[in-house]
């Protein structure tokens, strides 16, 4: 993934446009132990956002640019 985005203070939220149900989004659980988990979203779009939580702070890798809106919001190329 070539993007990468760090929340460490719980304050980040990623909109999703266009996604009326999590039932178009594929959901894989790659990793899930004492250490954190790891899952990956697909969108409809191709868009592919992992998430890799841990218990400081989650590791957000994507394969498009999320755009960021400031205040801690982005939103994802999910309407394309």
């Amino acid at each position: 993934m070539e993007y990468t985005y760090m929340n460490v203070d719980g304050k980040m939220t990623i909109k999703t446009p266009g996604i009326t149900s999590t039932e178009q989004i594929k959901t894989e659980v790659l990793k899930h132990d004492a250490s954190g988990i790891i899952t990956r979203l697909t969108y409809p779009n191709g868009f592919i956002i992992e998430s890799d939580i841990c218990p400081t702070s989650i590791m957000y890798k994507c394969n498009q640019p999320l755009k960021d809106c400031g205040n801690g919001v982005f939103v994802a190329p999910t309407d394309e």
